[in-house]
């Protein structure tokens, strides 16, 4: 992914010769890893897992065969690095294991963190799942204000992104954060929730102060 982005900030500084050269490394080095993904995967429990270290799967081992502790935290990693698209079958070799192996805690941090008296929506999402067409939702996730629900509807190509939340409904938090990572990096402009202007935002998080029930919400860029 360095690669790949230092040829891209080549290219734009007017070095294209250097820029063609580290694309061909990037592109032999994704095809490399690629290849050892499909190599490595492993037939587990009616699954593919997709170890973290596929020579001597370690990290599968020293957890006896779930995918929490360290190989939770470095499949969430993984995920994040935006290395593989959402809808590429390996990303599923990663993403059952968490679901049903005990990975979930460190998976769910991605999208849902207590922090203190503040609840963080979204802070780990990979940029790549924001792109236009896709959904982000959660239901009714167990949090230490109660239940929280939300959908992220992102449309890049609008300049906006839509969110619905609902809001715990058992112990109000000081404030829900919502960290929406646009694709191309832009910042917040604008914020409306339930059609009102509001100004608690900053770069690709937004502040919403003691929310409470249904609340719709949309960022412009």
């Amino acid at each position: 992914m360095g690669l790949e982005k230092t040829a891209r900030v080549l290219a734009a500084i007017g070095l294209k010769k250097e820029s063609k050269r580290i694309a061909r490394e990037a592109a032999a080095y994704r095809k490399d890893i690629l290849a050892s993904m499909d190599a490595g995967v492993l037939d587990r429990w009616g699954m593919k897992v997709l170890p973290m270290e596929p020579d001597t799967q370690r990290l599968l081992k020293g957890s006896n065969g779930r995918a929490s502790g360290y190989y939770g935290l470095i499949a969430s990693c993984m995920l994040e690095s935006e290395f593989l698209p959402a809808a590429d079958e390996r990303t599923g070799w990663v993403m059952r294991p968490l679901e049903e192996k005990g990975g979930l805690r460190l998976l769910r941090m991605m999208l849902v963190r207590e922090y203190g008296d503040r609840l963080w929506i979204g802070q780990a999402v990979p940029r790549h799942w924001m792109k236009e067409g896709n959904t982000i939702e959660v239901k009714e996730a167990a949090t230490a204000f109660g239940p929280v629900s939300f959908s992220i509807r992102p449309h890049p190509g609008l300049g906006r992104i839509e969110v619905e939340l609902t809001a715990p409904p058992r112990r109000t938090p000081k404030a829900v954060v919502l960290r929406l990572r646009e694709p191309s990096g832009r910042k917040v402009a604008t914020v409306k929730v339930n059609g009102r202007p509001i100004r608690s935002f900053n770069d690709d998080t937004v502040e919403l102060q003691s929310p409470r029930g249904v609340l719709a919400i949309e960022v412009a860029y």
